[in-house]
């Protein structure tokens, strides 16, 4: 994905620089407290901002865990809302003190769950209504059935057949398809389109508020 946002072939913003925050995923017995970890690399990335780059960062995230539905246990239900809660506490602050615009994926499994069903891109709806849920089209730009999508999905991006390094070797190319794929395209190129200036201190007009709602957006061609 990296690659597809500033590799020196098919980057979009090739002179950008890249802040990698590990976040890895436990095994399967113990997936639901992945979470837990990607809390701290957000407040890492909070941290590293605050210091370096307020104003002129961007994050992309792909992580997320499926909402709790009525079949799950009472304590992965009472986990889900637990991680519910925390996730704005570090989100919104990035976001709107820091001017700095949050873009996750909507998903690729609409056969199953047809509307956006992930944390932290529910959260969209309500908690944190700036944060910007990329959605993924086809390559003749219209919106393929396997993609999901949601009221507050507002920016969509190219997802399939998104050419990026190779994850087997390193001197290779390869088409991946995905709202990953889309979104690492997105955020470096987004920012720069539609919005104005940089430095705002709270998200009356921050960046991610223009790139959702502002008069920005009307001057894409």
């Amino acid at each position: 994905m990296a690659s597809a946002a500033l590799g020196k072939q098919d980057g979009v913003a090739k002179q950008a620089s890249l802040t990698v925050v590990k976040a890895d995923r436990y095994s399967d017995g113990q997936a639901k407290l992945a979470p837990l970890i990607w809390i701290d690399a957000l407040k890492q990335v909070y941290d590293d901002v605050k210091a370096n780059h307020k104003g002129s960062a961007v994050v992309s995230m792909s992580l997320g865990f499926n909402d709790a539905e009525d079949g799950d246990s009472d304590q992965v239900k009472t986990l889900t809302m637990a991680l519910k809660d925390l996730f704005p506490k570090v989100l919104k602050p990035l976001i709107g003190d820091l001017d700095t615009p949050v873009f996750v994926t909507a998903g690729n499994l609409a056969h199953q769950y047809p509307k956006v069903n992930t944390v932290p891109a529910v959260l969209t709806a309500d908690a944190v209504p700036d944060m910007v849920v990329v959605g993924g089209v086809a390559a003749d730009g219209e919106h393929a059935h396997y993609y999901q999508d949601a009221d507050y999905v507002k920016i969509y991006a190219p997802a399939d057949e998104v050419e990026t390094a190779s994850f087997i070797t390193d001197d290779a190319y390869e088409n991946i398809d995905g709202t990953s794929a889309g979104k690492a395209l997105f955020p470096i190129a987004c920012t720069e389109l539609f919005t104005d200036d940089f430095g705002s201190s709270n998200c009356h007009d921050c960046r991610a508020r223009r790139i959702l709602h502002g008069p920005g957006r009307q001057r894409r061609s």
